[in-house]
């Protein structure tokens, strides 16, 4: 089989991803592939999922090893899928403790959107603590206006591979996707469908984790529906409304855009007023587990957001 039909396989019997667990950002000091180890890792971890953008014609081959003590083991390949322009989401599956470190090494060059130590259990629909709703509550008397959302049909979403877990909407948490943050209707929509394949097919979740994503012009996109479990904080999905706005706002990075920020605040308007959760329930995902979403950028102006409503 050759390199590239190899990194496009996908890990059918590999063990699925639990559905709330994200997985901790693993760090790198340098260029991420150059071979240099990562900063330790502060979970245990049953492998890698990486996500980016190949800036060569074709797909590259990837490998990934980790340090436990101090010896290294054998380069293992990673497997996944990409699409036409170069944007993939890659497994490499690697076992490793709290506080080993791993490296990786690539054949061409790789703009690396986020790197993941991650353990594996599926999705599991149905079941937990969960307050079931069979459709969304109509909206309270004088709620904010709803704005423009625009359908999964409008970007040629998957439908879920498994049925959902109903909820009724109590809380919000704010992601941002670590990727990129798309201007044209042709990026978000490649970015969207890129998102959705990465948590399907390579955290094995049931679909998109969040229910709504912002891009960089501020079109506002449904992803999961809204009166359903998602999948972005781990164990603390029940009631929980995800938004994440499209762009990687870590430390040095990008910042949000004023349609995107614009457009959170009219969302969350809406949300808070038809479903009465309070500005102190918009939280960001750092703040209910270790993480470092949804960047700094952003969570500095968690503040700003929740006196807007």
């Amino acid at each position: 089989m050759s390199m590239r039909a190899a990194l496009l396989a996908l890990l059918f019997l590999a063990a699925p991803l639990r559905a709330s667990d994200v997985g901790v950002h693993v760090e790198f000091a340098g260029r991420p592939f150059d071979g240099g180890p990562s900063a330790p890792i502060r979970a245990d971890f049953a492998g890698l999922l990486l996500q980016g953008r190949f800036e060569g014609p074709a797909a590259a081959a990837v490998e990934a090893s980790v340090k436990s003590g101090d010896a290294w083991g054998p380069w293992t390949s990673a497997t996944g899928e990409s699409s036409s322009d170069g944007r993939f989401w890659l497994k490499v599956m690697i076992a490793g403790r709290k506080g080993d470190t791993v490296r990786l090494r690539a054949a061409a060059a790789i703009e690396l959107f986020g790197a993941y130590a991650t353990d594996f259990e599926e999705e599991r629909p149905g079941g937990g603590p969960f307050r079931y709703a069979t459709a969304p509550l109509p909206p309270a008397a004088g709620a904010a206006p709803k704005p423009e959302v625009q359908p999964r049909a409008a970007w040629g979403a998957i439908p879920a591979a498994k049925p959902y877990s109903p909820m009724t909407p109590e809380r919000i948490s704010i992601h941002h996707t670590e990727s990129a943050q798309p201007l044209s209707l042709e990026g978000a929509i490649n970015e969207l469908q890129a998102t959705q394949r990465f948590h399907q097919n390579g955290r094995g979740w049931i679909d998109m984790a969040y229910h709504y994503l912002i891009d960089g012009s501020g079109r506002i996109w449904e992803g999961r529906p809204m009166a359903v479990v998602g999948a972005h904080v781990k164990e603390k999905n029940d009631g929980n409304v995800g938004i994440t706005l499209m762009g990687d706002f870590s430390k040095g990075k990008r910042k949000p855009t004023a349609a995107q920020f614009s457009s959170l605040i009219k969302l969350t308007r809406w949300l808070s007023a038809t479903y009465a959760i309070p500005a102190d329930r918009i939280k960001g995902h750092q703040d209910q587990e270790i993480t470092e979403c949804p960047g700094d950028a952003l969570y500095a102006r968690l503040d700003e957001l929740r006196r807007a409503q």
